[in-house]
Formats: structure tokens, sequence, C-alpha cells
């Protein structure tokens, strides 16, 4: 959708204006205090700010709430099938209440992680793909050096080497790398 305010037209042509009365929406992005800056790529570099008052506005609804993706993902863990989760570390005695993390290379890097205290759940969501990216190694520095020298800025960010575009980021890189042997 280009704008709000296409959302809400959309939504009345739909739904019936009596059967929708909320919305509840994950974004890409932190959400505080009733606002998100959504910040995937497609958003451009200051991403795009939205508010869940602006949403109601536009839509008549009378409760709208923001929540970011993975935040979401995390809370909807509990209620994926056993034999779909994969333990990367069995670890010693894992139980119920066991820490959970959950990482989502797409766009981004979506991550977040959960712990279980009495029953409930708290998930604590992070925008990590935005963190610096820490080469270990001298083909790694290479390609570090690579993207910062592509994209004229001293600072890669995690997601451009792991998530879709960092896997056409490491294309490039390599198809350089053959081409020239000073990579």
């Amino acid at each position: 959708l280009e704008t709000v305010d296409e959302a809400g037209s959309k939504s009345e042509q739909s739904f019936s204006r009596k059967s929708v009365v909320g919305l509840s929406m994950s974004v890409c992005g932190p959400v505080v205090k009733g606002s998100a800056v959504l910040l995937a790529a497609a958003f451009g570099k200051q991403g795009w700010k939205i508010s869940e008052a602006s949403v109601q506005a536009a839509t008549g609804l009378s409760k709208v709430m923001f929540l970011n993706d993975f935040h979401a993902v995390g809370l909807a863990m509990s209620t994926v099938p056993k034999a779909d989760i994969v333990c990367l570390w069995e670890g010693q005695g894992r139980s119920p209440s066991s820490p959970i993390a959950v990482l989502g290379p797409g766009t981004g890097l979506g991550q977040c992680y959960g712990v279980t205290v009495n029953g409930v759940t708290s998930v604590c969501c992070s925008e990590g793909g935005m963190s610096d990216f820490v080469p270990r190694t001298e083909q790694e520095w290479a390609l570090r050096m690579f993207i910062a020298n592509q994209d004229e800025t001293p600072f890669v960010e995690v997601e451009k080497v792991v998530s879709g575009q960092g896997i056409f980021n490491i294309y490039k890189f390599l198809a350089a790398q053959a081409a020239n042997s000073d990579l």
C-alpha cells in the first residue's frame, strides 16, 4: 500500500465496517509509544514513520496497535509444533522455561529472544541486523571493505552480509574477486 489513506479505502472495500473494529499490525522496526519507523531498505535510509493514531484516523477503527515483527514472531513461538523447531544446541537439562532465540534473515536480519518466568513469556526484539559486521578472516575483511567502498560508508551492517541484500553483495564480491585477483 502506498499510503495510510489507501489502506483505509481498501479496508472499506474489503470488509464490512461493522465487522472490523481493530487492527494489530506487525512492523519491521522499533515501536515506541504507538509510533514506528519502518526500517526495511525499501523505506529508504531514514525509514518510513507511521503512527497508530494516523492509521486509526485513516481507517476509522476503534483500536490500532503496532508490534515489532520479531516481537510478534517470538510471542508466536509457543504455538509452533515441536517437530518444526530446530534446536541448534541441546545443552544440558533444557526445560520449558529455558530461553529461546529466533533469527530471521530475510530483507534484513530480525532477531528476538524470549524467556519464560512463572508461565509468562517475555520477548525482547532487536534490530540486530543493523549492528556492525565484524570480520574474522582476511576474506571476510575483504568482503567488508568491498561493501564499504560500494556503499561509500565506513559502517557495514550485518544484514548487508547475511540477508537477501547480503547474498547479492557476496555474489558481487566473489565475481569481482574472480575477475580481479587483487581483491
